[in-house]
């Protein structure tokens, strides 16, 4: 049976698998992720692909499927890995609904069609179309599909390393990286290979003010600080930067094109070279992705009311969490005697500032938990995770954003704790 000749049917069954896997509804969270892995499981044994499928539910309704495939020789396997779950969609924002799989101008619609359900039909429909041909393989072959990639991968890829990768010890492992990408570097389409990605570094923005009613505004205003500090972000973006894979990449591309931009791709990691490019570079989405840190707002959070609130806070992902609290004033400022608000017993957010050989501090948190959390007034970096741990404004920009008066970092060069 040739491939070729049952390309239209293969096209078919594409369409016809993607639309339904994308109407589960895999949000997360919460997941629910295991009618789909009860689905996938199906599929594997219906098309003939194997009978060797175990699905693990890590938590309660997070469905985890591993299917396995034999080899003719005794070694290690490959494993062709997906992720279930998918991030959350608005249907106000959709031409079509995002989970309804609909096939409509030559695409089909829904969350999940490009990260990465896409990918867990393309391995599906490989292994199927490799069997019906006859195909035998040398290794053996693992299909795995997890939850919760979106969410970090506690019930998914990090549960299943923790307890079972003994019985996985794969030689390859294929996952998500790049794809093919049309018009980046002349007409010819690039089809990259992922070797590394960027590590998420999570920080939380607090700003403090004056609480008030929303019919008197105010100089002093949480909102509009927290607004200022975001856009003092924008407005200053990382550094250009290329490293060694970055480097390699585009020492490659460089052979596929012609003069003067062979010679700028294949010498980029040069600083000369990147100053000289670096408006072009900036001004594509990706190129600027890829390479420099980016700073991104990514969430804010709030009560709607009508009075200014006591402190907003934002998160940056490098994302932005800002919150408000009831009748918009904050336990900190109902009381300027803080050994008042102590007697009461209140929670309490401390973030001690820690210094660094290069003199810029570092904040570590010890999160209260919860909307007790507290956070003393101006604007400061909470608790985040990552390898690069300088704060985002160092000490003189902080007193930029209006520290009051006897706060425990005003004036200082160093400030010690916020309480």
């Amino acid at each position: 049976m040739s491939l070729t000749a049952n390309w239209d049917a293969i096209q078919a069954d594409a369409v016809a698998t993607m639309s339904r896997y994308v109407q589960f509804d895999t949000t997360n969270p919460p997941g629910n992720e295991l009618p789909a892995a009860e689905w996938l499981r199906d599929q594997l044994r219906d098309r003939g692909i194997t009978r060797d499928v175990t699905i693990h539910e890590p938590a309660a309704g997070r469905g985890l499927v591993v299917g396995r495939i034999a080899g003719r020789e005794p070694l290690k396997p490959l494993l062709i890995n997906h992720h279930i779950d998918v991030v959350g969609a608005d249907p106000a924002q959709w031409t079509h609904p995002p989970f309804s799989g609909a096939v409509a101008e030559g695409f089909v619609w829904g969350r999940g069609t490009l990260d990465t359900k896409n990918l867990g039909v393309v391995f599906l429909l490989a292994l199927d179309s490799l069997l019906k041909e006859g195909v035998r393989f040398r290794r053996p072959i693992i299909f795995l599909a997890v939850p919760d990639e979106e969410a970090r991968g506690h019930a998914g890829m990090r549960w299943l390393t923790e307890r079972h990768l003994a019985e996985l010890d794969p030689e390859w492992v294929w996952d998500e990286g790049s794809g093919g990408l049309h018009g980046m570097f002349g007409e010819r389409t690039m089809f990259g290979i992922a070797v590394a990605e960027k590590r998420p570094h999570n920080v939380r923005l607090i700003a403090s003010g004056e609480p008030g009613h929303g019919s008197m505004p105010h100089a002093n205003n949480a909102v509009v600080t927290l607004a200022a500090a975001l856009e003092r972000l924008r407005r200053a973006p990382r550094p250009l930067h290329t490293n060694a894979v970055t480097a390699g990449m585009f020492r490659a591309l460089a052979g596929a094109q012609k003069f003067p931009a062979s010679f700028f791709l294949r010498h980029l990691d040069q600083p000369a070279i990147l100053r000289l490019l670096s408006g072009r570079l900036s001004a594509d989405r990706l190129m600027g992705a890829v390479l420099r840190d980016t700073i991104s707002p990514t969430i804010l959070r709030g009560l709607q009311n009508q009075r200014h609130p006591g402190a907003r806070r934002g998160g940056v992902g490098l994302p932005v969490v800002a919150r408000n609290r009831r009748r918009g004033v904050h336990p900190l400022a109902r009381s300027r005697d803080r050994r008042q608000a102590r007697a009461r017993g209140s929670r309490r957010r401390r973030a001690a500032l820690r210094g660094r050989a290069d003199g810029w501090p570092i904040l570590r948190g010890r999160p209260a938990g919860g909307d007790g959390a507290r956070a003393g007034r101006g604007l400061v970096p909470a608790p985040g995770a990552g390898r690069d741990r300088r704060p985002l404004f160092p000490p003189a920009r902080l007193r930029g954003l209006r520290l009051r008066p006897g706060h425990p970092g005003a004036g200082r060069s160093r400030p010690r704790a916020w309480d």
